[in-house]
């Protein structure tokens, strides 16, 4: 994959996080306005995201011949 389609990839990735985070804001805020923690699907959606983000990147620099030499038989 070129450098130029990495780019495009992150940043598609990027904004439809973004707009999926929006969405959940303004449903959540109508769910859980009685309960008095109104953003609290959004706090934990944002976690779980950033969770993600870091095992995501974790993985990117993992080799894959690293994995295999160790009995990764998973990646078979």
């Amino acid at each position: 994959m070129g450098r130029a389609s990495v780019y495009v990839l992150v940043f598609a990735v990027s904004m439809l996080s973004a707009l999926g985070l929006v969405m959940l804001a303004s449903t959540s805020y109508f769910l859980d306005e009685t309960s008095g923690e109104a953003y609290f699907t959004l706090r934990s959606q944002i976690i779980r995201l950033g969770l993600g983000v870091l095992a995501a990147g974790v993985m990117a620099f993992i080799a894959i011949r690293d994995c295999t030499a160790c009995g990764g038989r998973f990646l078979a």
